[in-house]
């Protein structure tokens, strides 16, 4: 890329990673009518509060630029991107070959860093502070995808499994 200068630190190729996710969302706004941008922030600040390294919080804040936007695999990896932040990022992704929601989510089973920044997504989702997916349907989608990666993945998403096996309120 012709005048770009790679950044040097990981945490330079944090804010390369939340500006280049800002630009890619611009315009786009979630269920509520917020800005999306906040969504994989918010993402990548559920992977920070656990201690999640930088590259997976990387990973959080461009896990739909691949899906949602113009953003594509190639200009990840000719931005410079490491090889384990752009496959994450693609592996996230649902394209035609695994549109089937259920094939999706053992996709990203097979993948250890694609699983963590899938919970922290689907915890995200399912905040009621941020976004009601009972009123859309989905809770029980997401829910059960998220024991699906519960069961494989870290420990620390053992909150997000507890508030999964209360009962639902009839709001």
């Amino acid at each position: 890329m012709t005048g770009f200068n790679p950044p040097r630190t990981t945490v330079d190729w944090l804010s390369t990673a939340i500006g280049l996710a800002a630009a890619a969302h611009a315009g786009q706004v979630d269920g509520q009518g917020k800005p999306f941008i906040l969504h994989p922030l918010g993402v990548m600040r559920r992977l920070a509060e656990k201690g999640y390294d930088l590259e997976l919080q990387i990973c959080g804040v461009l896990h739909d630029t691949l899906e949602d936007t113009w953003v594509t695999y190639e200009l990840l990896k000719q931005i410079g991107f490491s090889k384990r932040i752009t496959d994450t990022v693609l592996r996230l992704s649902r394209n035609a070959d695994n549109c089937n929601y259920e094939m999706y989510i053992e996709l990203i089973c097979t993948m250890p860093d694609a699983m963590i920044v899938k919970l922290a997504d689907l915890e995200d989702n399912l905040d009621p502070a941020r976004y009601s997916p009972v009123v859309d349907g989905l809770r029980e989608k997401y829910e059960k995808a998220a024991k699906r990666l519960i069961a494989a993945a870290t420990p620390n998403w053992g909150g997000l499994l507890s508030s999964l096996n209360q009962p639902k309120s009839s709001t």
